[in-house]
């Protein structure tokens, strides 16, 4: 069954055309990646999907629920969750604050009880911290839970990312690249993550990556987009051997 879906959506930036008309559909724990060169379009493309941008066309579904311009906090509690391509941490707060802060759309508590101290603020606070150490022990982060996020290692900021993410209760998760900067073995290590991440907590996941080695070891169907348009789909295989796919990385000779 299809979770969420785009029909024909286009992103125009004044003159220029960003996005052009892409149509895609992605089912409930399915692993989706998305690949092009750069200024292909794929960062437009998470960004209209997640409130930052309103499509100039189109339309996005959400269990065939109209999503479209919705605001960022009402798809968050929809239960679309992304990191970011440039990490963005609190690096002045400690590793499991910037986790609470993925659980604020969680929170049941009202004002009063906050002010009030009253127990059900204190038992729904007990409850977060709890989870959020719970996702820490997940990403091999609880250990570091008290150190602040900016004295994080780069590929541990990038998993304490996930945690925050997954703090949000999602069922679509959206990675812009999250091996971006990493070594082999530390790329290999957040892919192995990823599919512990969809297999766990059967959320569907879309991931953006320019590391063929890790989108072709992860994705179960990639989606190739140039100059904002969608030049093929199919499973990692079909996409390797595209020859519109190759023109678009490596050029064609006169």
């Amino acid at each position: 069954m299809e979770f969420i879906r785009a029909e024909t959506v286009t992103m125009d930036f004044g003159g220029v055309r960003a996005v052009n008309s892409v149509d895609f559909a992605v089912k409930h724990g399915q692993i989706m990646g998305i690949i092009g060169p750069n200024g292909a379009g794929k960062t437009t493309f998470f960004n209209m999907m997640t409130g930052f941008y309103r499509p100039t066309a189109g339309r996005f579904f959400m269990e065939d629920q109209d999503i479209t311009g919705w605001p960022r906090h009402r798809i968050v509690q929809a239960g679309i969750a992304r990191t970011f391509q440039n990490i963005r941490l609190f690096g002045n707060m400690s590793v499991i604050e910037n986790v609470l802060v993925g659980e604020h759309t969680n929170i049941r508590s009202t004002l009063l009880g906050a002010l009030f101290r009253t127990p059900a603020q204190k038992r729904d606070e007990a409850r977060a911290y709890k989870k959020a150490e719970e996702l820490l022990d997940f990403v091999g982060l609880l250990e570091k839970k008290s150190e602040y996020a900016a004295n994080l290692s780069y590929g541990k900021q990038r998993r304490l990312e996930l945690a925050r993410a997954l703090a949000t209760e999602p069922k679509l998760l959206l990675l812009d690249e999250p091996t971006a900067g990493m070594n082999t073995s530390e790329a290999i290590s957040v892919l192995e993550l990823i599919h512990t991440i969809r297999d766990t907590w059967k959320v569907a996941v879309i991931l953006i990556e320019h590391n063929m080695q890790v989108m072709m070891g992860t994705a179960e169907r990639i989606i190739a987009l140039d100059a904002g348009t969608k030049i093929a789909e199919g499973t990692p295989k079909e996409i390797q051997y595209n020859e519109k796919v190759i023109k678009a990385y490596l050029g064609e000779e006169d």
